[in-house]
């Protein structure tokens, strides 16, 4: 957090010194404050809040090389303070894996790289006709969703395989193609 804080204090420190310059970053700044003020408190800010002031200022953060640098560093320092809030919540093991065996995170739907993890695991139960049977022998399989922040497209996780539940039955296993 500590990395997040130092970048958002760089940012916020380049961005005042052009504010004389640029009356239009007067308005960025003021865009900017809750986004300071939410890393000052100790929190890391929903990822669409940075999204926002890129899509609405890449003008702006394009005219000053160290306006886009600092901001980059800010995002950066964000990635890594995200990365930290889930390994807190899911585990670090669960994000190891993730990062071990998906090399290439991209959205096949709409091609960003913008991935939320939530703090639970979910369950997927086994089909019953439409009806939901409790017990009874029914397969249940622990699942993490990793989703694209911008489309919604989601991947499921085996906990099982992530190492984070234990797994009280076996399936059978497709021969290697």
């Amino acid at each position: 957090m500590a990395d997040l804080v130092d970048a958002a204090m760089k940012l916020e420190a380049v961005v005042k010194k052009y504010l004389e310059e640029d009356k239009i970053l007067k308005f960025v700044i003021s865009k900017m404050e809750p986004l300071f003020r939410k890393i000052y408190d100790g929190q890391v800010p929903p990822q669409r809040m940075f999204e926002q002031v890129r899509d609405a200022y890449e003008d702006t953060f394009e005219r000053y090389d160290d306006l886009e640098e600092a901001f980059d560093m800010l995002v950066d320092a964000y990635d890594e303070a995200h990365l930290q809030q889930i390994r807190d919540s899911v585990g670090g093991q669960f994000v190891e894996h993730v990062q071990q065996k998906w090399k290439e995170r991209t959205c096949p739907i709409c091609g960003a790289k913008e991935w939320t993890v939530p703090n639970c695991l979910f369950e997927l139960r086994e089909f019953s006709g439409g009806k939901l049977v409790i017990g009874g022998g029914m397969s249940v399989y622990s699942v993490v969703p990793v989703i694209c922040e911008p489309c919604g497209y989601s991947v499921f996780f085996s906990a099982t395989r992530a190492g984070l539940v234990k797994a009280s039955i076996e399936w059978p296993r497709l021969p290697p193609a």
